[in-house]
């Protein structure tokens, strides 16, 4: 489990209005042996048009994988497909 935030850094670009239309990806950009940095960006839809996007906001989250003491402990990440056939 992943349960504790190691640092941030993020730049916000724009002011999003409000009522704005968002899109959001995350990556996993680093994996180390109790950490994850993960790259999250959000794009927001220029002038209402889906075409055309501005960089709204950019972070890099750094998530430390700690055991039931509060010390860290090796990271399992997993890769699995969240789509499920069942």
């Amino acid at each position: 489990l992943l349960s504790k935030l190691g640092s941030m850094y993020g730049a916000i670009s724009l002011a999003v209005p409000q009522g704005a239309f968002l899109d959001v990806t995350a990556q996993v950009i680093a994996q180390g042996n109790t950490s994850i940095t993960v790259l999250v960006t959000a794009w927001m839809d220029k002038n209402g048009s889906d075409e055309q996007q501005e960089k709204a906001a950019e972070g890099e989250f750094v998530y430390v994988a700690l055991d039931e003491q509060g010390n860290p402990r090796k990271a399992g990440i997993r890769n699995e497909n969240r789509s499920s056939s069942n």
